[in-house]
């Protein structure tokens, strides 16, 4: 069974949790201590995030803005601010930015809108869920102004705590389902051979051949094309052709404590000298059959398809 810890980081709705703790604290202690220490939590947790170079979190960022708003409101204010009206006023924060998110994402023009935060779609139903429920709940205060009091900070606590428990319900479904661990290899072809490099694991004497490009990324199969193209790119900017799919397979990692799904691509190419390393060069698939000791762990499990893309596309392309 996969762990909270392992998939912790794709529950966006984590960013709540600020505002979950201030809204439950608000009635236990002071409320401006207690909105100033959500917010200095949430500066940390947002500080620590772009330090680690991480997109920061949606939830998050919305979740600052509201207990900063409501923190100088309790202290501009004349009167100091109620548990009730700070749980009101964040939940209308929230839930006028959910609102405002899902707006921009459905407007084409403003959600092509480079680097906007509309663009996160990862969020889209965390929002959708925040924004229904809410607006629901001031539909409800606005036809029974007697529930204000009962449901100020019970009703946002819920709807926040529901929204952890749908995202972490829907990431657990969808790593169950969804291989995430994925490696993608792509061998050059030109002319019926196939061009390798050396790697080196340890000393020299232990140096392989293998496929000049691997890369390993977290997500859904149907993105492997995807990420090979990207990959091709670190070292074409411009590839002729896109690379081929010629065979997915599952295979033990390298600490054999798990499988892994393996893509494999060719990129096949009309010059030899389209594709060129500094520790490579062409086999012949008959030469590569006598080096069977030499070459990587998943290389002697792809020859023959290899072989096989590679003569049909040399045929192909010579007709």
């Amino acid at each position: 069974m996969t762990r909270l810890p392992t998939y912790s980081k794709y529950i966006l709705s984590f960013g709540l949790l600020p505002v979950i703790g201030t809204l439950a604290l608000i009635h236990f202690f002071p409320v401006l201590p207690v909105l100033a220490g959500g917010l200095a939590l949430s500066l940390l947790w947002t500080a620590l995030s772009l330090a680690g170079r991480r997109a920061p979190n949606l939830f998050l960022l919305q979740g600052t803005l509201a207990l900063l708003c409501c923190l100088a409101a309790g202290c501009l204010l004349p009167r100091p601010l109620s548990a009730v009206a700070v749980g009101l006023a964040i939940e209308f924060l929230l839930m006028v930015a959910s609102l405002l998110h899902l707006t921009l994402h459905y407007l084409p023009r403003v959600a092509a809108a480079p680097q906007h935060p509309a663009k996160h779609d990862a969020y889209r139903l965390e929002t959708t869920f925040i924004a229904l429920l809410s607006v629901l709940h001031w539909g409800m205060l606005t036809a029974h102004p007697a529930w204000v009091g009962p449901t100020a900070t019970a009703a946002p606590l819920l709807i926040y705590i529901g929204c952890i428990a749908v995202n972490s319900a829907g990431i657990r479904c969808a790593w169950r389902t969804c291989p995430m661990r994925h490696v993608v290899r792509i061998a050059p072809v030109c002319n019926g051979k196939i061009y390798l490099t050396r790697q080196q694991t340890g000393d020299w004497s232990s140096a392989v051949w293998d496929l000049p490009l691997e890369s390993r990324y977290q997500g859904p199969v149907e993105q492997s094309d995807r990420h090979a193209r990207r990959t091709l790119q670190t070292l074409l900017k411009k590839p002729r052709i896109h690379p081929r799919l010629i065979l997915r397979q599952m295979v033990d990692n390298t600490l054999g404590t798990d499988k892994d799904i393996v893509s494999v691509y060719i990129y096949p190419m009309r010059q030899p000298n389209e594709f060129k390393t500094s520790n490579g060069r062409y086999f012949s698939f008959e030469e590569l059959r006598t080096l069977s000791d030499r070459l990587g762990r998943l290389l002697p499990q792809e020859l023959e398809r290899l072989q096989m893309a590679a003569e049909i596309w040399h045929t192909y392309d010579h007709a």
